[in-house]
């Protein structure tokens, strides 16, 4: 599906302006002022629907599709609301909600039926976007979030009848949780992340802090200057079009910012997790019994966005008991040029497994002190995820990456980047995580992915309802399946699906689009 989002809605206000630049009398100009439209042919271009249904968000049960039906346009009246923009971050301050959730997006679901061969829709308000989506573990419910006029509030529905019906009218605050960019494409966020299912049937969520109190407001009259101070060394930063600028600017972004993470289900008032914070991630753990949680810290700058400003990532319980802090990262005013050091002496890519025995997360090795290169690391937090604990699964001397394992933690992927003379070639590995050490297995080697016709693909994945992700084996868990674009010599793609036996690499073609056309290949795979 196309998604044009802002953009289209700018080019409609190209042409309206386009139309509209006639040069007609003074008379004539006050007679007409107002809004030009378009030709209706014109017009007819932006109303018609564009939404194409795709199957591909499969509920855990595989019996059901859900298909959303996207607007990409707004209006002016949603258009005019109040806006704030702060450290790069966009929200309407009335509703607790991300612009973008409050101008355009999901205007109604439907799912489809695999055993029953047939579509229906979920029972939803008219007046309001939908997002976040998440499959109950089951498949029996759906929970979304539902930007109504006045606020968002977590939605439950039936799969069976699409019935739906709020959970709670507490106020789910959706800004810097709900930023853009969180959905993304890829498997693991695009049904959301505002939400996640708990092993009781309860949803964790975010929502407005129920004792924060007014707005923040600008003094009428200033208590000072405002003041810029040069840092006391070079600092060298991007230029962003909506920094921070006063004292108030900084409450105001704290103000609409800080959430307190709760655990919510129908007929009981949600419960609080620990104290309330800037939340930027949460994740529950496969067994329900930890939470990854990363938030922003202060001090706040006026020279870069929130991205770069303070956070740190821990895990706490149900009770919101802090079991350990995972990394801590100052605020970062400064650009680096190349490797940040702290970076690479921090865990990177930590996510929860899917077979519940813990935390990954790649680590470099400590500094030695002598010439020889720091080996790249992938690392098993395991319970009570305590850091001096961690066990090394992979190590090697080149850079690892993707790393994705199967739902059964048996096998994972990753990828090994390599020098190779003045380039870099990537090896895809497997490895076998049951054996002592780990048994490594090359799946394709000295792949150069700066060219698009040579690309083996990438690992299959499943998702949970959550959002984990875990990689698509084989019936006979002998072999795992690579998916990708194909591009010909004319550079048009020819989606594939591979099937790869994991201990010797070879490969079999199992799906292969026409030549002439592009589709996302939906296969049955053994």
């Amino acid at each position: 599906m196309m998604k044009m989002h802002r953009s289209a809605a700018e080019w409609l206000l190209a042409l309206t302006l386009v139309v509209g630049t006639a040069t007609p009398s003074l008379g004539q100009s006050m007679e007409r002022d107002g809004y030009v439209l378009p030709p209706a042919s014109v017009q007819d271009l932006f109303k018609r629907d564009k939404n194409i249904t795709t199957l591909d968000r499969l509920s855990p049960d595989g019996d059901h599709f859900l298909i959303p039906t996207f607007q990409e346009l707004t209006d002016l009246k949603l258009m005019s609301q109040r806006t704030l923009r702060l450290a790069m971050l966009e929200f309407v301050p009335a509703v607790n909600r991300e612009w973008r959730l409050a101008t355009y997006g999901n205007t109604a679901l439907s799912l489809y039926s695999l055993k029953d061969r047939r579509t229906y829709p979920i029972k939803l308000p008219s007046n309001a976007f939908f997002s976040d989506m998440r499959w109950s573990p089951d498949g029996s419910q759906l929970a979304l979030v539902a930007h109504l006029p006045t606020a968002s509030q977590v939605w439950i529905a039936d799969v069976k009848t699409g019935d739906a019906r709020a959970v709670s009218d507490a106020p789910v605050m959706a800004t810097l949780v709900a930023r853009p960019g969180g959905g993304g494409e890829s498997p693991e966020t695009a049904a959301g992340r505002l939400l996640q299912w708990m092993p009781d049937g309860s949803i964790l969520t975010v929502i407005v802090p129920p004792n924060r109190g007014p707005e923040p407001q600008e003094p009428a009259v200033p208590v000072a200057p405002i003041i810029r101070r040069s840092r006391d060394r070079e600092t060298p930063t991007s230029t962003q079009p909506f920094l921070l600028r006063t004292p108030n600017d900084e409450r105001l972004f704290k103000y609409y910012t800080t959430a307190q993470l709760v655990a919510m289900a129908p007929g009981r008032a949600p419960r609080p997790i620990g104290t309330p914070l800037m939340y930027l991630d949460y994740w529950v753990s496969p067994d329900g019994k930890a939470i990854l949680r990363e938030s922003l810290e202060e001090p706040f700058s006026y020279l870069t966005a929130f991205s770069a400003f303070g956070r740190r990532l821990e895990v706490i319980d149900l009770d919101g008991k802090v079991l350990a802090e995972i990394r801590r990262r100052p605020l970062q005013e400064a650009q680096t040029r190349g490797n940040d050091p702290a970076a690479e002496n921090a865990p990177r890519d930590v996510a929860w497994r899917p077979d519940g025995k813990g935390l990954s997360m790649l680590l470099r090795e400590p500094a030695g002190g002598g010439d020889e290169p720091r080996k790249d690391r992938v690392m098993l937090l395991a319970p009570p995820f305590a850091m001096a604990g961690a066990q090394t699964l992979v190590s090697t001397e080149h850079r690892i990456s993707n790393v994705r394992y199967a739902k059964d933690g048996r096998y994972a992927t990753m990828t090994f980047t390599k020098r190779v003379g003045s380039n870099n070639r990537d090896d895809l590995m497997a490895f076998d995580l049951t054996a002592s050490p780990a048994a490594p297995f090359v799946l394709k080697a000295n792949i150069d992915t700066s060219d698009p016709l040579t690309l083996p693909g990438d690992p299959m994945i499943t998702v949970s309802g959550n959002g984990n992700p875990s990689l698509m084996v084989s019936g006979d868990g002998a072999s795992l399946y690579l998916q990708g674009d194909g591009y010909k010599a004319s550079f048009a793609p020819q989606p594939f699906v591979d099937k790869v036996a994991i201990r010797t690499g070879a490969t079999t073609r199992v799906f292969e689009g026409a030549a002439d056309t592009y589709d996302n290949p939906l296969v049955a795979l053994d």
